[in-house]
């Protein structure tokens, strides 16, 4: 299926939707309230170019997927219970979208295959639990939820909440769901809600997921606790929130650091990292100022584990017709400079939706430093614009090239680490996206992007190391 005529069938499935519920809104039982989604996106991938060792791999490929969601709701007095099901598709996978050493997975497609080898479809329990409301805000949440630190509240201010979602939320536990299969987590989320501040605990498994299309079953061996208290601002001006998380990994599986193979292979001790830190924005203004930092400390496998990780942002709203929105920001965060001195310093970053601080999700956080700028728009009442441009380099040289987002198999360990010598130069991306509003249930996205690759990049690919990547993406909610 051609990136072309895949289009039609993107418009087709969301005007279709509504279809798909039809009989479930109609026998609907007294006091449950049914509705749902279907996501549909074109993927177009031109990734660096292989060339030997990789000659004849499919590095450039398109894509579809989808994923389909339906839920039901019930809201009482004293408690609120929630049941989603989610069918998320796949077709037109690369087949051969790995390539032997460094070079790896090339992008997305084959992530997806290397994960399903051929499976297209899948029926997963998204989400089935219960609420119990007690007195003074208090609340408890039991079951298969959805959970995204740094979103466990919105403050109803436009541009703060914004930040929230786009610049906050999702940096070290997320959905990852731009994927089209996403992550759920099984276990509890205790909340006390007052008028200033919000204090938040959970402790929860992550499912499988995000690529692996087999999605139902909870990662035994993963185990996540976290705790925050947010501060609220009556007057809507600023907003902060300080945290703290445990992260433990028994899944014996091959670590991904800058450890020689051999030494790597037989470090099967458990993972296990503390990370504590804040976040604060504010709005003076025009103005719109954010800063959010993490440290670590723990043990990575053998290894004794510290590092850190921080982000600052300023932005200014120029106002008028098309309300322009400029911003700039810097992010770095630490990577290991000695693989022999028993410690390891490259930043984790947990479970996260990376995409969200990666939109072209060749890299992530982990020893990387982004200093970037972005203009956001509104061409037209129903339409908003997004274009970025990103100049990324590698902390430590003698550290990897990472990607990935966290755990989502039992036998995947979530991140791979690329080795590449030399220049800590990894990579300029330009993107740019058109979000248009069809109706209040129809949105289309339109996204493109472009990488410049550095010299840690030519090390790998020397052959091309400039890569494209495209997508088309329907949205209908019924």
């Amino acid at each position: 299926m051609s990136f072309k005529t895949t289009i039609p069938v993107l418009l087709l499935l969301a005007l279709a939707a509504p279809i798909l519920a039809a009989d479930a809104a109609e026998k609907k039982p007294e006091g449950w309230v049914f509705n749902g989604s279907v996501r549909a996106r074109a993927e177009a991938w031109d990734w660096f170019d292989t060339a030997a060792p990789g000659a004849g791999k499919e590095d450039d490929y398109t894509f579809f997927g989808s994923i389909v969601r339906l839920s039901g709701t019930k809201t009482g007095p004293r408690h609120d219970w929630t049941l989603e099901a989610a069918i998320p598709t796949l077709l037109g996978l690369p087949e051969d979208a790995v390539a032997p050493g460094a070079q790896g997975q090339l992008g997305q497609g084959g992530s997806y295959w290397d994960a399903n080898r051929g499976q297209n479809l899948s029926v997963l329990l998204k989400q089935a639990h219960v609420t119990m409301k007690g007195r003074e805000g208090r609340k408890m949440k039991v079951g298969r939820f959805e959970f995204v630190d740094g979103l466990e509240c919105l403050t109803g201010d436009a541009t703060l909440d914004w930040l929230k979602k786009e610049r906050i939320g999702h940096r070290l536990i997320g959905t990852f769901g731009f994927t089209h299969v996403g992550r759920s987590f099984d276990g509890a989320q205790f909340s006390i809600d007052r008028p200033d501040t919000l204090f938040t605990v959970v402790g929860a498994r992550p499912t499988q997921g995000v690529f692996d299309l087999d999605a139902n079953e909870p990662i035994d061996d993963v185990n996540l606790q976290y705790t925050s208290l947010t501060f609220r601002d009556s007057d809507k001006l600023q907003d902060g929130r300080i945290f703290a998380m445990r992260y433990s990994d028994e899944r014996a599986l091959l670590k991904s650091d800058n450890r020689p193979p051999a030494t790597r292979t037989i470090d099967r001790t458990p993972v296990e990292i503390y990370t504590f830190g804040g976040d604060w924005m504010r709005k003076a203004g025009d103005f719109d100022l954010l800063a959010w930092g993490v440290f670590q400390t723990g043990d990575w496998g053998s290894l004794e584990h510290e590092a850190w990780a921080f982000d600052a942002e300023v932005g200014h709203h120029f106002g008028g017709k098309h309300d322009p929105w400029l911003r700039a920001g810097y992010t770095a965060s630490s990577g290991d400079s000695n693989a022999a001195d028993g410690r390891h310093e490259t930043f984790f970053q947990v479970l996260p939706t990376p995409r969200i601080y990666a939109r072209f999700p060749f890299y992530n956080m982990m020893n990387t430093q982004d200093l970037y700028a972005q203009l956001l728009f509104k061409p037209s009442k129903k339409t908003g614009a997004r274009i970025e441009y990103h100049v990324l380099d590698r902390t430590e040289a003698a550290d990897l090239w990472y990607a990935g987002g966290g755990a989502f198999q039992r036998e995947t360990f979530g991140y791979a680490g690329r080795i590449s010598t030399g220049s800590t130069d990894l990579a300029n991306v330009l993107d740019a996206a058109l979000d248009f509003k069809w109706d209040a249930d129809t949105s289309l996205t339109l996204y493109a992007a472009r990488a410049f690759g550095g010299n840690t990049v030519t090390a790998i690919y020397p052959a091309g190391d400039d890569a494209s990547y495209y997508f088309a993406e329907v949205t209908r909610k019924f």
